[in-house]
């Protein structure tokens, strides 16, 4: 959920062009603000998280791939013995 969060906030700030304008100081110390709320510092961590949850739902994948695999080669031997 934080990390949806941050993306949501990422794309806000991202699509405010004015943010950049000069005269926008204000607005870019709030950003800033706000993005400091999300701890930036231990983005690392959040990265390693995210590429252990990846890694999980591979290894998941892979095997629900050897479960059907397995399904597919019974079907196969049912079939040439047939």
């Amino acid at each position: 959920m934080m990390m949806t969060a941050l993306q949501r906030l990422i794309e806000e700030l991202e699509g405010d062009a004015s943010l950049h304008e000069p005269n926008k100081l204000r607005q870019r110390i709030e950003a800033l603000d706000r993005l400091d709320a999300f701890n930036l510092e231990v983005s690392p961590l959040v990265a390693a998280t995210a590429a252990a949850t990846y890694h999980c739902a591979k290894a998941l994948q892979a095997k629900l791939e050897a479960s059907n695999l397995e399904v597919y080669e019974a079907i196969r031997r049912d079939i040439r013995q047939r």
